[in-house]
């Protein structure tokens, strides 16, 4: 019985996550100023934080995101912001770790491909 509660939890977030289009806003999301998704080449050892407002859930949406940034060359890691629950994403933004050069321009593009169309990187350390 659990197992078909968790099935059908994850299927209709799924389904959430595809039919999505309009960006969620939280109560954590950053009033940083977004850097401009003109050509910006990062370099190795520098952490991004990206805004993925698209990005609804753990299950489908989280998973997608990681992967298609974990592609692009330079990613060393790609990790979720902390979340009040395990089950929900509450604050939209990952942690881009580099070990190389990295194009945002061409990631942001990724994402957009995917469904990820308001993608941003908000911050750079």
């Amino acid at each position: 019985m659990y197992t078909r509660f968790l099935t059908l939890a994850a299927l209709i977030c799924c389904i959430g996550c595809s039919e999505s289009t309009s960006p969620q806003t939280t109560a954590n999301e950053t009033n940083a100023p977004a850097i401009p998704t003109t050509p910006v080449k990062y370099e190795s050892g520098q952490t991004l934080t990206v805004n993925v407002p698209d990005m609804h859930c753990p299950f489908a949406c989280y998973p997608k995101v990681k992967q298609t940034i974990a592609d692009q060359p330079g990613v060393e890691s790609v990790e979720l912001v902390e979340q009040e629950d395990e089950n929900a994403i509450n604050d939209p933004r990952i942690i881009v770790k580099l070990n190389g050069e990295f194009d945002s321009t061409s990631a942001i593009d990724a994402l957009s491909k995917v469904g990820f169309k308001e993608s941003q990187v908000v911050t750079t350390k």
